[in-house]
């Protein structure tokens, strides 16, 4: 843990796209004990007869099967080294002859191994359990065939089949399943397991391609797709816009439209997963669309499994679509209606669930490397309260208690300035904190940023320059993230909707040095530094950063604070004292609404970040600021997410209404083609709006 936690504390960017088995922080540790390069692991159980057992009983060696380029090498649990030893430990890819997967489970894996493997595996036969064996399977087959194509140059399907493993029967364990409904039949892809009608058949064109996600009912006229895609981390969906199901939602049900000139939405909205099959620990969220085609109607659900084991720090998509013939629905001798489809597709989306061997058994965390991720504030607030609420893991314990010591000198000093409304508050913190309250809170953060030692540690291959400049990103980081977990903790994080950031400002404080030291904490919370992370955080005052015109280009800040303090009006108020003309009642400022065009052109402001400036031009005028805004909510207009672009066009709608010279500017600009465009998006809310302009 302690090395995980070493080179999580180096982390200074977003990873490469790599999720669960493949996480490059956890993989960067087990390449240190096997002193090679390695692209995958999985935390398996061995079983296998040693050459010397004349009793005929299976060894088990609990270990991390890792891949290699040219071999598999089996890490010790402690990840101390190779294991059971430095020869036997490395299994290369020319030595397993064939893969046998055992159809009495779904956990089991034998590597059936050539006569010049290592005299450790003399029986040639090794039997690998793992709690996802799909994806071992699939990585294993990829890296064989590529040492095969580096080896020979030519391409070799790996030999894999089905078969039963009589010498290993005990090591799969008792399967325990939920058995399908009457009339209903499990269909297992791709690491999952869900219920269908038994009137579905496989729609394979080959042999090779069972399983492939298509099922057909010719009796119903009916087809059922199910994708499953590939997991990908959480902290790379925000780059993508990805990072709620609603938004791939809705930019997939556009796709259908761009390409269907004549779908009809029917319906959409939020979807809740109603069953738990296979006691997964994962989150559950989803969105449902309904579209009418030309000769078919379509249900689209849209499901995201969310901090995935074994790791908690990646999702994965699945999309179900149910199709079927209008001339059926429209029958009334056929039994099937909107309702009804809906009702089926939704049936299919509660029971899908990951396949396990036992469903009462969660499958495994490895929370050794989750906490080493806690410790290093990798997570985000939603992560955090996950893993606390569902496994019962935080961040270390000299971490939460100086949080605590930060909450309560803060909120000392608010009752001391008059500005704290609920004094049991501080009763409420002060029975789990026994540390020294400091005067000033902000001494916290600057002690929690010398918890770790990033002096230069002279890696190989790095100079003496390069270490100090990798220290200090590393170190400037880990500030970073200690203010998004401050944040968090205080907005909701620690005592739910009892603290949250408007305890902070909404208060009136006189005292203009008392307003000071809580403007440099909230500012500390909003954490706007340079993306340069070499470069240290500077704390300055709002006022001082507003005459940075680009500011939101070369910086970065905390997304979720930045939308809480916009719609709670810190930052209006801020502005305003700013603005020598002051905002007028139901108006926006000239300083306010140019600090807005600049979130709205921001590069790396959420789209939930976006929509909350929009909403701040629908409930004020911003009519006289016509030039500074409204190139930037035209631009948002032009977003790829129908949610953004309603948003945007009912700003320009409020806009319009106060000042007609809007609609004006809008045409001379060149966007009349884009109101067209959204007509063609053929969604409710935003036709309305675009017609209201």
């Amino acid at each position: 843990r302690e090395l995980l936690v070493a080179d999580c504390l180096k982390r200074t960017a977003a990873p490469r796209r790599s999720a669960m088995s493949t996480d490059r922080l956890v993989l960067s540790v087990l390449e240190r004990a096997a002193q090679v390069d390695l692209h995958y692991f999985e935390l398996v159980e061995l079983h296998y007869f040693e050459v010397s057992d004349l009793a005929k009983k299976t060894k088990t060696l609990t270990c991390f099967f890792c891949l290699g380029k040219h071999a598999v090498f089996l890490v010790s649990r402690d990840i101390s080294g190779i294991c059971p030893d430095d020869d036997a430990g490395e299994i290369p890819f020319e030595h397993i002859e064939r893969l046998v997967e055992d159809k009495n489970s779904c956990s089991c894996l034998a590597l059936q191994l050539a006569h010049t493997s290592h005299p450790f595996w003399a029986r040639r036969q090794v039997v690998v359990r793992s709690e996802h064996r799909h994806r071992l399977v699939m990585y294993l087959r990829a890296a064989m065939s590529t040492d095969y194509v580096w080896r020979f140059g030519v391409i070799r399907d790996v030999p894999c089949a089905e078969g039963e493993m009589h010498s290993f029967h005990h090591v799969g364990g008792p399967s325990l399943q939920v058995e399908p409904f009457d009339d209903y039949q499990a269909i297992v892809q791709e690491g999952y397991r869900f219920f269908v009608r038994k009137s579905f058949t496989d729609k394979a064109a080959s042999l090779h391609s069972l399983n492939a996600g298509k099922y057909v009912d010719k009796s119903r006229d009916m087809t059922l797709t199910v994708q499953i895609q590939e997991p990908v981390p959480l902290d790379s969906l925000r780059a993508t816009d990805s990072d709620h199901i609603r938004w791939v939602a809705m930019r997939q049900r556009q796709l259908i439209i761009n390409t269907i000139p004549s779908a009809a939405t029917m319906s959409t909205g939020f979807y809740l997963k109603k069953m738990n099959l296979a006691s997964d620990t994962a989150s559950w969220t989803g969105w449902e669309t309904s579209l009418r085609l030309d000769q078919e109607v379509m249900v689209n659900l849209f499901l995201r499994r969310q901090y995935l084991p074994p790791l908690a720090e990646s999702c994965q998509d699945i999309f179900i679509i149910l199709t079927v013939g209008t001339a059926v629905l429209d029958s009334s001798t056929s039994g099937v209606t909107q309702e009804s489809l809906q009702a089926e597709a939704m049936l299919i989306a509660d029971t899908i669930s990951p396949l396990v061997q036992n469903c009462t058994v969660p499958q495994t965390m490895y929370t050794e490397m989750v906490q080493a991720r806690l410790n290093a504030l990798l997570f985000d607030a939603d992560a955090m309260d996950y893993l606390q609420s569902r496994l019962g893991l935080r961040p270390e314990q000299r971490l939460v208690d100086e949080m605590r010591v930060f909450v309560m000198s803060l909120l000392r000093f608010l009752q001391d300035v008059n500005a704290l409304d609920s004094h049991d508050l501080i009763s409420s913190v002060a029975t789990e904190c026994d540390k020294v309250v400091e005067k000033d809170p902000m001494a916290v953060p600057v002690r929690m940023a010398q918890l770790w030692d990033f002096s230069p540690s002279g890696s190989a291959g790095e100079s003496d320059e390069q270490a100090v400049q990798s220290g200090a990103e590393a170190k400037n980081a880990w500030h970073a993230r200690v203010a998004r977990y401050l944040a968090h903790c205080w907005d909701g994080g620690l005592l739910g909707s009892r603290l949250q950031l408007s305890t902070l400002t909404e208060p009136y404080v006189p005292n203009p040095q008392s307003k000071q030291r809580i403007q440099e904490v909230i500012m500390f919370m909003l954490h706007i530094r340079s993306k340069d992370m070499a470069k240290p955080f500077i704390n300055k005052d709002l006022r001082l950063l507003f005459q940075d015109a680009d500011l939101f280009h070369h910086s970065t800040f905390n997304d979720h604070v930045m939308q809480s303090l916009v719609e709670l009006g810190w930052i209006e108020k801020v502005l305003d004292r700013l603005d020598t003309g002051g905002g007028r009642k139901g108006k926006i400022s000239a300083d306010y609404a140019q600090f807005l065009a600049r979130v709205l052109s921001a590069p790396d402001a959420s789209i939930n970040l976006k929509a909350a400036v929009c909403r701040q031009f629908s409930a004020k005028d911003g009519s006289d600021h016509v030039a500074e805004v409204l190139r930037p909510l035209l631009q948002t207009m032009r977003h790829s997410s129908i949610y953004l672009k309603t948003n945007a066009t009912l700003s320009l709608v409020n806009m319009a209404s106060a000042r007609e010279i809007v609609k004006e500017e809008i045409i001379q600009l060149g966007f009349i083609e884009d109101l067209s465009r959204n007509m063609k998006c053929k969604d409710p809310m935003l036709a309305k709006c675009t017609l209201a302009l």
